[in-house]
Order: C-alpha cells, then sequence, then structure tokens
C-alpha cells in the first residue's frame, strides 16, 4: 500500500453510513450557526452608518479565508493529517473564546442610528 492511504486508513477507521450521516449532519447545523453569527451577530454590532460595510468586510475576510484554508489543508494533510484536525480544533476553541468575549446583548437595549 501507498504511505497515504495508511494515513488516511488510520484516520478514518470507524467510518461507516452512519457516521457519515452524522458528520455531516452535524456540519451542516454549525454551518447555520456560522451564517447566524454572521448575517445577525456582527452587524448588530456596528453602528449603522458602518453596516454594510463592516459585513462586507467581514464576508471577504472569509473568503480569502476559504480560498487559502482549502489550500493549507491540501498541504498540510500530506503531512500528517493529525495536524487538520488538531487545526480544526484550535480554530473552533479561538472562536468560540472570542465570541463570548467580544459578544454583547443587545436586548431590550436602544441601538445607536444615525
Amino acid at each position: 500500500k501507498q504511505w497515504y492511504q495508511r494515513r488516511v486508513r488510520g484516520l478514518f477507521v470507524c467510518v461507516n453510513q452512519f457516521f457519515t450521516f452524522a458528520t455531516v449532519t452535524v456540519m451542516k447545523v454549525a454551518d447555520a450557526f456560522i451564517n447566524t453569527i454572521i448575517w445577525i451577530i456582527i452587524p448588530e454590532s456596528f453602528p449603522t452608518t458602518v453596516r454594510s460595510t463592516a459585513t462586507g468586510f467581514i464576508n471577504g475576510w472569509g473568503k480569502i479565508g476559504g480560498v487559502l484554508g482549502t489550500g493549507c489543508v491540501y498541504l498540510l494533510f500530506y503531512s500528517s493529517p493529525y495536524i487538520i484536525i488538531g487545526l480544526f480544533f484550535v480554530s473552533a476553541v479561538a472562536i468560540l473564546i472570542t465570541t463570548f468575549i467580544y459578544d454583547k446583548e443587545t436586548k431590550d437595549v436602544v441601538l445607536v442610528e444615525t
């Protein structure tokens, strides 16, 4: 067997039809939460004068990150697939901590409009 087949087989030992379905379902739910953050929570954090500019700026950086992230995953997979799992885990924890630090409740708060 090729070297990459041995690594991939070790990474996906427990993959079956149920695991694939559960993983895809969890990722789709996570995607829904991410879209909620992008389109509802983040724009609410900016004043109305710069709200659309800020949302566009954030979405633009997200697209750049998507392009660079795809290349990084491709390159890192061949050195060690476990690096990718660690990278995703560290990124998820960093985003979770950042959300808890910077998120502010705006329910029943009068937002400044200009």
